[in-house]
């Protein structure tokens, strides 16, 4: 199977005193793509997703990532943090992970790989 055509389309971050997020929107193979991540004092509030855009102009969520598995390899918010830095190659992962969803063929209705969520 090829490699999927991904192209970079828009990039924005932010911070506040509690949280700092990152987002991310891609064309892959021509489809939308948004991850979007959040890296909140608490593990309750932070998050890391991607969806995909619909032909109805909605997002649709397509993978994550449970706060688990990152939030104790990323710094806690500070005026200090490059949320892109930081949270880019979580962000790589998950479009890494929505190209491989969106490439399996429409009639294959197993994965691509399986993935254990800790929630």
């Amino acid at each position: 199977m090829p490699a999927p055509d991904i192209n970079e389309i828009d990039e924005s971050v932010g911070i506040t005193p509690h949280s700092y997020h990152y987002i991310r929107v891609v064309q892959i193979n021509g489809r939308t793509v948004r991850v979007r991540i959040r890296r909140d004092i608490s593990a309750h509030h932070s998050f890391a997703v991607s969806e995909v855009l619909t032909e109805k102009r909605t997002w649709t969520h397509l993978t994550e990532d449970c706060p688990a598995n990152w939030i104790t390899t990323t710094p806690p918010p500070s005026p200090a943090i490059i949320a892109p830095t930081v949270l880019g190659g979580l962000a790589q992962r998950l479009i890494h992970r929505s190209a491989e969803i969106l490439t399996v063929p429409p009639d294959n209705d197993q994965p691509p790989t399986a993935r254990q969520s800790h929630h």
